[in-house]
């Protein structure tokens, strides 16, 4: 590639397999007996760290070059085409936002920034077409995560084989879409650049890389010091990439599902008002001008947590994706901050209409399931108390079994509660399914007040109810997981719920399950009542709740939850809930 050419004589510091030799050649401490006070030497050490590099990438050593992380790599690169660049003027295109350190390295070395949008690349090339021309593209983009398509890279390094394209790869572990690696093989104007630091957990090892074609290596080469790179942090990556290398692929999964289960959550929260979920190890969420997106950070920051303001300028933040726990933790601190000011008032709605069929198998002494024992009360009862605490009314819809569960209620809850509690009769809870019970609650409600919706056999922990209480939006509450052809899908495409069926055909837009757990926003109610109205006997009130309106899903995250359809179900309560969280 002549944009890299240059005939600099590089400095090469000569590598020893005998570990006993005494070194007095390179002006180092020869006498401790510390291993830091000398160079990194160890050949075999240097040759088994470059291959495990290069097996990880499939390529040979020859077309791998490492540096104390990649911003110094883009450095010595930056260096280089500054270097030997045959005239006055270098153009390096690139597409905003991007990484801001590439600006530096730039300006640094008098390279002319031009930027464009993504689908005008060529557009750019074409202007500014000679051969002291590259382009820089971050795949995926940091900060907003996107991603070029291979096929639309791989046609533009083709069509401008005298433009070197430097295709930067740092959060490439986190996505499932293809590298632009194999371009390499067949392309000498292509540059990847990838790093230690994000999907290998190695970041203050500062490990980074590039791959190219041998003599583009070479060239590269010249600019770069071969001792740059400690022991320890040799012995760091080859670990990292030959023993450890399955734990650190499930890791990426882990951050993948995380990412997803975190970011649409988001998109429930209140003055949320866009949440980008890219390929990075990371999301942006973006607010309304009601929220001054400083001084959020800053009450983060007062509750022990770090995020950082990005894109520049933008009322939105960048989160970088950890454990669930830890990104918990950050939701539940959001919802705090952003509904600090409201307190909304709710009805509520328990559907425990049904007949229980499954969990009866037949045997017609066991009653409805909302009425099972959990240690101490019955399921409804422990739902009731909890409630109570964020509704004015419930409206409990019964059927199966009405008259026995209306008995024990008024056993065993206070005159105070019973006060607030109207009962609706669903004399069709035979015939029908429970979108004729939804709606009978729908009807009964006060149509000024939003609504929290809670299926009487759905056992979840009881935090939930808390967190959907402080949203502002209609929500699901879900759980991300692989759910079985019988159960209840949630589709989620496009931003929001598109389908809520037991027969869907979407299965590349499967989020998981619903748990039984759903807030509605008093707007539409009565959209809701005119779509329940045209419902068939089969129907599913969840599936016409999505019809009549747009909803998000708040993920359970860390909590877990039991769809109770077998008595098999209701023996596992037990072993995933302590009585407590109930």
């Amino acid at each position: 590639m002549n944009l890299l050419k240059n005939n600099l004589v590089p400095y090469k510091v000569p590598l020893i397999s005998n570990e006993n030799i005494i070194h007095l050649n390179l002006n180092e401490c020869s006498f401790s007996d510390d291993e830091k006070s000398k160079y990194n030497l160890n050949k075999n050490l240097h040759e088994k760290f470059l291959k495990s590099i290069a097996d990880y990438n499939g390529v040979h050593t020859s077309n791998i070059l490492v540096n104390f992380g990649s911003s110094e790599v883009l450095r010595i690169l930056i260096h280089c085409i500054s270097f030997s660049r045959k005239t006055n003027i270098v153009y390096g295109i690139v597409i905003p936002p991007t990484y801001s350190m590439l600006y530096t390295l730039m300006s640094m070395h008098n390279i002319n920034i031009v930027e464009t949008l993504s689908e005008n690349i060529q557009t750019k090339i074409d202007e500014y077409n000679s051969e002291t021309v590259f382009v820089y593209i971050d795949r995926p983009n940091n900060p907003t995560g996107y991603m070029h398509e291979y096929a639309e890279i791989k046609s533009l390094v083709n069509k401008n084989k005298n433009i070197l394209f430097i295709i930067d790869e740092a959060y490439i572990d986190f996505t499932v879409k293809k590298s632009c690696l194999d371009l390499v093989h067949d392309f000498n104007n292509v540059v990847i650049v990838r790093t230690m630091s994000k999907g290998f957990q190695m970041a203050d090892y500062r490990i980074g890389y590039l791959v190219s074609y041998k003599n583009n290596v070479d060239n590269i080469s010249h600019f770069s010091n071969p001792l740059s790179i400690t022991k320890e942090s040799m012995l760091q990556t080859i670990k990292a990439l030959t023993n450890k290398l399955p734990q650190f692929k499930e890791d990426f999964k882990m951050i993948m599902n995380n990412r997803e289960r975190f970011g649409i959550s988001c998109r429930a929260l209140p003055h949320v008002t866009k949440v980008i979920i890219g390929h990075g190890n990371f999301v942006i969420v973006e607010f309304d001008n009601t929220i001054n997106v400083i001084d959020l950070i800053k009450r983060l920051e007062d509750n022990n947590i770090s995020v950082r303001r990005k894109p520049d300028n933008c009322n939105s933040i960048r989160v970088t994706i950890s454990t669930i726990n830890i990104m918990h933790l950050l939701y539940t601190k959001l919802q705090t901050i952003l509904n600090h000011d409201k307190f909304n008032l709710y009805d509520g709605i328990i559907l425990a209409a049904g007949m229980a069929t499954r969990f009866k198998n037949g045997d017609e002494k066991i009653m409805t399931k909302c009425m099972v024992n959990l240690e101490d009360e019955p399921l409804l009862v422990k739902k009731i108390k909890l409630m109570i605490k964020y509704v004015e009314t419930i409206y409990i819809v019964i059927g199966a079994d009405a008259e026995y569960v209306k008995n024990v209620l008024n056993q065993l809850i206070d005159e105070k509660t019973k006060n607030r509690i109207v009962y609706v009769y669903n004399k069709f809870y035979s015939e029908y399914n429970n979108w004729y019970s939804f709606l009978l609650g729908l009807e009964s409600v006060n149509k000024d007040r939003d609504i929290i919706v809670n299926e009487g056999d759905a056992i979840f922990n009881k935090n939930l109810v808390n967190l959907v209480s402080k949203l502002s939006k209609n929500v699901f509450v879900c759980q991300k997981r692989e759910i079985d052809d019988c159960e209840m899908k949630v589709i989620y495409n496009n931003e929001k719920i598109t389908e809520m069926s037991k027969n869907t055909k979407d299965f590349d837009n499967i989020y998981g399950d619903y748990i039984g757990l759903a807030r509605v926003s008093k707007d539409n109610i009565i959209p809701m009542i005119q779509e329940l109205k045209l419902a068939s006997s089969n129907d599913y009130y969840e599936s016409i709740m999505v019809k009549a309106a747009p909803f998000q899903i708040m993920d359970t995250m860390i909590y877990s939850f039991i769809n109770m359809n077998t008595q098999n179900d209701y023996k596992n309560v037990s072993k995933l809930f302590n009585i407590n969280d109930l």
